[in-house]
C-alpha cells in the first residue's frame, strides 16, 4: 500500500514546540497558567492520527503482506528450468566398451491457465571409446579369414522431445486453475477494507476525544464563572456587613459556597487534564515528546446544525458503504471460488497425452544434431490416462463443507444487515435526540441567568438572602454544563452516525489508496 491521500492540504506539525504560544510566567502561578498551549484543529488531529496511529501503523502491514501471497499464486505458472549434467567412468578388459559416459539434460516446463502443461526436454549422450572392435574379414590376396580391428569412433546421441498433457474433465478451465489468485486478490481486499475499518474506528475515537475536551474545558470554564460569582458575592456581603445592613454570620455561607466551588473547579481542571492524555494517546506522542507537558486548545467549535439526513437514505448509505458487510461479501466470493475448485474435483481425472521425439545419433556432435534437426528419426505419440476414485469420498466431503460454508456466510450476510438497520436507527435517532437536547438546555442555561439576574437584584433591595441567590448560581452552572454536554453530545453522536453509515473517510476527504 503506498500510503494516505488527503484531497485537502493540511499543515503537518513540524516541530510541535512551534505551536505552543504559551508562556511560564514568574511568581506564584497556578499550573495550568504555567502550562505552555498547543492550539490545535480537528483536522490537525486527524491527520496526526492516520500518521502516529500504532493501531493504523500495524493493519498498513496487512495489504502489503496479501500483495506477496499472490505473487505467490501467479507463481504456479511461472515457466520452470531444469538441468543436469554427468560423467561416469568405466574400466573393463572389454577394448569395445566404452571408457566414459556423459550426459547433459535441460528441460523447460509450463502450467498454463487453462489447466495444460507443456514440456520441453533436449538430452545430449556422449559415449567415449579408446580401443578397438574386432570384426570377421577375408584377406584379398589369400582369402584367408582373420580378425580386422577397427578403432572405435565416439558416440553423439542428442534428443529433442516436447510433451503436452491437457486435462479434459478434473482441473480444466481457467476458472479452476486461477482460484488461488483470486482468492489471494479477494484478501488483499479484504485487508484493504480492515484498514479502512480501523481508520475509520480511530478517527471516531479520535473526534469523540477532541469533543470530550471541548466539553472538558467548557464545564471548567462553568466552574470558574461559578466561583467568581461566589467571591463577587463574597464582597457584596462583606460591603453590606460593613455598612450594617447584614449580619456578619451571613458572610460565612458565601463562603462555604466559594470554597466548595473551588474544590469544583480543581476537579475540573483534574478533568480536563484527563480528556488531553487521553487525546494525546490516541495520537500517539512519544513518552518523551513535550506535547505531554502542554495545554492542548481546541480551535474548532462543536457543530450545532440541523441534521438533514432521513432513514431511508441513512440505511442505503451504510449498506452501501460499510466495511464489515464488504469483508463478508467479499468472503463470500472466496467461498464461491472454492466452491467451483471444490464441484471440480469431482469430476474423474482425464488427461490427453501427445508427445513428440526428434533424435540423432552419429560419431560427431555436428553430425548427430544434423541427424535431429533433419527430422531424420521422428518419433509421434498420442495417448489418453484416465483415474478415478471408487466412492470419491474426499472429494465429496470438501465440497459439502464447502457450500455448507457458503450458505452459512450467506446467512451471516442477512444477519450483519439486520445489525446495520437496527445500528442506523440508533444512531440517527442519537443524533435527533441530541440535536433537540442543544436547544431545551439552551433555554434552560437562558432561564437560569434570567432567574439569577432577577435574585441578585432582589438580595441587593434586601428581599432574597444568600441562599437564594447562591442555588441560583449553582443552578445556572448546572445549565451552562448542560449545555455544554448536550453539545458535546451532539457531535459525538454525529461522528458515531458517520461511522455508522460508513461515511467518516468521505466526510474528511481521506482516501486510501490500494
Amino acid at each position: 500500500m503506498k500510503g494516505w491521500k488527503r484531497h485537502w492540504s493540511v499543515c503537518v506539525l513540524f516541530g510541535m514546540s512551534m505551536f505552543f504560544c504559551g508562556q511560564a510566567a514568574f511568581g506564584q502561578q497556578t499550573a495550568s497558567a504555567a502550562r505552555e498551549q498547543l492550539y490545535i484543529a480537528l483536522e490537525e488531529v486527524i491527520n496526526l492520527a492516520l500518521q502516529n496511529n500504532l493501531d493504523i501503523s500495524i493493519k498498513q502491514y496487512n495489504p502489503e503482506i496479501q500483495k506477496e501471497a499472490i505473487r505467490k499464486a501467479e507463481a504456479a505458472f511461472d515457466s520452470s528450468t531444469k538441468s543436469s549434467y554427468s560423467h561416469t567412468f568405466y574400466e573393463s578388459e572389454s577394448s569395445s566398451r566404452p571408457v566414459g559416459l556423459s550426459s547433459l539434460d535441460a528441460s523447460i516446463s509450463k502450467l498454463f491457465q487453462f489447466g495444460g502443461s507443456c514440456e520441453v526436454s533436449f538430452d545430449t549422450d556422449v559415449s567415449f571409446y579408446d580401443g578397438t572392435a574386432s570384426s570377421p574379414a577375408i584377406d584379398q590376396v589369400t582369402g584367408e579369414p582373420y580378425l580386422q580391428e577397427t578403432d572405435l569412433d565416439n558416440d553423439y546421441k542428442h534428443t529433442l522431445t516436447m510433451q503436452y498433457s491437457h486435462p479434459l474433465l478434473k482441473n480444466f478451465g481457467t476458472d479452476v486453475n486461477t482460484a488461488a489468485i483470486k482468492i489471494a486478490t479477494t484478501n488483499r481486499d479484504i485487508s484493504v477494507s480492515q484498514l479502512r475499518a480501523t481508520v475509520i474506528d480511530v478517527l471516531t475515537n479520535v473526534k469523540n476525544a477532541y469533543w470530550s475536551l471541548v466539553d472538558a474545558i467548557a464545564e471548567l470554564e462553568a466552574n470558574k464563572q461559578s466561583l467568581q460569582l461566589a467571591y463577587d458575592l463574597v464582597e457584596i456581603n462583606e460591603a453590606q456587613v460593613n455598612v450594617g445592613t447584614l449580619a456578619p454570620i451571613e458572610v460565612l455561607q458565601a463562603k462555604s459556597q466559594a470554597a466548595s466551588r473551588e474544590v469544583s473547579v480543581t476537579s475540573a481542571e483534574q478533568a480536563v487534564l484527563n480528556a488531553e492524555d487521553r487525546l494525546k494517546q490516541l495520537l500517539n506522542f512519544a513518552e518523551d515528546d513535550p506535547i505531554w507537558a502542554a495545554a492542548i486548545v481546541p480551535t474548532d467549535q462543536p457543530s450545532e446544525k440541523q441534521p438533514t439526513l432521513s432513514l431511508q437514505d441513512a440505511i442505503a448509505t451504510a449498506l452501501e458503504n460499510r466495511e464489515e458487510l464488504k469483508q463478508l461479501q467479499q468472503a463470500i466470493q472466496i467461498q464461491e471460488y472454492a466452491l467451483n475448485v471444490a464441484a471440480n474435483q469431482l469430476k474423474p481425472e482425464l488427461y490427453m497425452v501427445g508427445n513428440l521425439s526428434l533424435s540423432g545419433d552419429d560419431t560427431t556432435y555436428s553430425d548427430a544434431l544434423g541427424e535431429l534437426s533433419g527430422f531424420d528419426n521422428v518419433g509421434v505419440t498420442v495417448g489418453a490416462s484416465f483415474s478415478y476414485d471408487l466412492g470419491n469420498r474426499a472429494a465429496k466431503s470438501s465440497y459439502h463443507q464447502t457450500k455448507l460454508a457458503l450458505d452459512q456466510k450467506k446467512l451471516s450476510v442477512r444477519n450483519m444487515e439486520k445489525a446495520i438497520f437496527v445500528d442506523v436507527r440508533v444512531k440517527l435517532r442519537n443524533v435527533e435526540t441530541a440535536y433537540n437536547l442543544i436547544g431545551a438546555t439552551r433555554i434552560a442555561r437562558q432561564l437560569s441567568e434570567e432567574q439569577l439576574d432577577a435574585e441578585q437584584k432582589k438580595f441587593n433591595e434586601g428581599l432574597s438572602t444568600n441562599f437564594q441567590v447562591l442555588s441560583y448560581q449553582d443552578e445556572l452552572t448546572q445549565a451552562r454544563t448542560s449545555e455544554s454536554q448536550a453539545i458535546t453530545a451532539y457531535n459525538q453522536a454525529l461522528a458515531e452516525l458517520d461511522e455508522a453509515i460508513g461515511m467518516t473517510l468521505h466526510r474528511h476527504n481521506i482516501a486510501i489508496e490500494e
